[in-house]
Order: C-alpha cells, then structure tokens, then sequence
C-alpha cells in the first residue's frame, strides 16, 4: 500500500489508517484466494516504509521483526535495512 503525501510520515493518525486499509485488503486477498500462507506486507508513506505480516487465521496485522521494530524506515537513509527486509520476504515466500 502506498501513499505519496509528503510530511504525513510521523502523524500516527495516517500510519493508522494506512495499516487499517492494508488490513481489509489482505483479509480479502487471503478470503478470496483461499490462502493459508503468512502474508507479508509494506506500507509507504512519501518515502517512509513499515512493515508488517498477517499470519494464517488472524485479523490484525503484526509488526515485522526488523532492527527496528514497530519503527518507519527511510527509503534512502536506511535502503541497507528495507533491501534485507525485501529479501527475507522473498526467501520466505519463494516455494
């Protein structure tokens, strides 16, 4: 899920939101496609990113362990840290 709007990226209100919205759309996804797999999922708010994973017969989104967990990421100042994030999720889901 993405959102261009600059200087939103600390207001708790719009990562909310965001994680709300991401929330109703993996619950789809998974009822939709009859998936039982953790599904793992980013949220960007202008160039901040978060992540997250909704595992099998959940309603709600959990943070992603990271170094930071629970924390936004800057896409630029911490590319290091969202690539070994990326790449552990396509280890994970690669079968």
């Amino acid at each position: 899920m993405e959102n261009e709007r600059r200087g939103y990226e600390t207001q708790s209100s719009w990562w909310a939101e965001a994680v709300r919205q991401l929330t109703d759309y993996l619950k789809l996804v998974r009822a939709e496609q009859d998936w039982n797999d953790t599904l793992y999922a980013a949220v960007t708010i202008g160039t901040y990113v978060r992540f997250y994973y909704l595992e099998p017969k959940e309603q709600t989104l959990t943070d992603y362990t990271t170094v930071r967990t629970g924390d936004y990421y800057e896409l630029k100042k911490d590319e290091a840290e969202v690539h070994k994030v990326l790449n552990e999720w396509v280890e994970k889901t690669s079968h």
